[in-house]
């Protein structure tokens, strides 16, 4: 690849688009470092600049996040209901996985090392893989969200323009 040529991409993907998706991922992540309150993450003060910066995002991080999901499986959305399996399948690899093997591992790692800033009893683990746990009930959440999407897109209910507007209303 010579400078100045972009990089090739699959048919059907927005470098645009996932570029965005890159940076909302690191301003969650980064959130989460700092941490939501001057007791939490990295124990940043209030006044400090990372403290300002956290707090001057708060309100674009998670939703930027959610409305690039949305948007990039409006890109390929499900039509077919032949195709839920698999669309299920690389949800969980993306979605489930992670919790179960980094929810779990961060809530042992809470519980045993001290000072943190959580101590959670081992008897309460099933919260992470049905609650959701910390940060962790964002992915829940949204592999909830895609699969009841999914089967409402497979089966034509939110095909139409009037399902959802004014004029889908008997009045």
């Amino acid at each position: 690849m010579s400078v100045g040529t972009p990089p090739k991409v699959k048919t059907g993907q927005d470098l645009g688009i996932y570029s965005l998706r890159g940076l909302a991922i690191v301003l969650m992540v980064a959130g989460h470092v700092i941490g939501v309150t001057p007791d939490t993450g990295m124990n940043v003060a209030h006044g400090s600049g990372w403290r300002i910066s956290y707090e001057l995002l708060e309100d674009i991080r998670m939703p930027l996040f959610t409305v690039l999901s949305g948007f990039v499986y409006a890109m390929r959305p499900l039509t077919d209901s032949a195709n839920y399996p698999g669309l299920m399948r690389g949800k969980a690899r993306r979605l489930l996985i992670p919790v179960l093997t980094v929810g779990t591992l961060f809530y042992v790692m809470q519980m045993a090392i001290p000072g943190t800033n959580n101590s959670p009893e081992f008897t309460d683990i099933w919260h992470v893989y049905t609650l959701g746990y910390a940060h962790f009930w964002f992915a829940l959440a949204l592999f909830i969200i895609f699969a009841i999407v999914a089967i409402m897109d497979a089966s034509g209910w939110i095909a139409t323009k009037g399902l959802f507007t004014n004029e889908g209303v008997v009045g």
